[in-house]
């Protein structure tokens, strides 16, 4: 199983194409997303709606959700949070300031034990116990 970061969704979105060589190399894996990444792209939707209009926002939205439904969403649950909880007060002893939406993303690969994360922030995963695929 691989979890999917929410800038990977976006770069679908904009049709990035090494995105498509990446999960060739891994068409027989299962992929999922965590549910934290449709707040992520809605948050996202909201703002464009705001500043390109509602059209734009319209078209986005329908291309945002025919990309999500072709990945299992995770839902968050009272241990994910918990664990992501416990993750955010050890880094930030270590200096480690890390947004909550990414520690979400890590403690679910984690909870789930995937084999990788495809992200273009392969910094903000580092902390994890999971295989970093980086294609920026």
């Amino acid at each position: 199983m691989i979890i999917v970061d929410t800038n990977v969704i976006i770069d679908i979105e904009r049709g990035k194409n090494t995105l498509k060589i990446l999960f060739e190399k891994y068409q027989d894996e299962h992929f999922c997303i965590s549910a934290i990444t449709i707040l992520e792209l809605y948050v996202g939707l909201s703002y464009s709606k705001s500043k390109k209009g509602k059209k734009f926002y319209e078209k986005q939205k329908k291309i945002v959700d025919k990309i999500t439904n072709d990945f299992e969403i995770i839902p968050l649950s009272l241990e994910i949070l918990k664990e992501a909880g416990l993750k955010k007060g050890e880094l930030m002893v270590s200096g480690i300031n890390l947004d909550f939406e990414d520690i979400l993303i890590g403690i679910t690969g984690e909870k789930l034990e995937v084999n990788h994360i495809f992200t273009r922030n392969k910094k903000h995963f580092e902390s994890f116990s999971m295989s970093i695929q980086d294609y920026s």
